[in-house]
């Protein structure tokens, strides 16, 4: 939780690269807090490159509505 709050509130971790999550969800999620850190890190490439990864899961998933709209705003 202390990650997720870092990069919500504008901060950088590292967390976020050193984890392996097992499970479909929790690697969405992961992915989309490494967009965050990426973006906190003013490295928008990798940003966009992560927010890719998941924008073609389940579309109810706020993690991948999310990552859907920073792209159409990006483009």
């Amino acid at each position: 939780m202390l990650a997720i709050y870092r990069v919500v509130s504008g901060q950088t971790t590292d967390y976020f690269e050193t984890i392996a999550p097992k499970y479909k969800l929790h690697q969405i999620e992961a992915k989309y807090y490494s967009a965050l850190n990426y973006l906190n890190q003013n490295q928008p490439e990798e940003a966009k490159a992560c927010f890719q990864e998941i924008v073609n899961e389940n579309p109810d998933l706020f993690y991948v509505q999310e990552a859907k709209k920073y792209l159409e705003e990006t483009m």
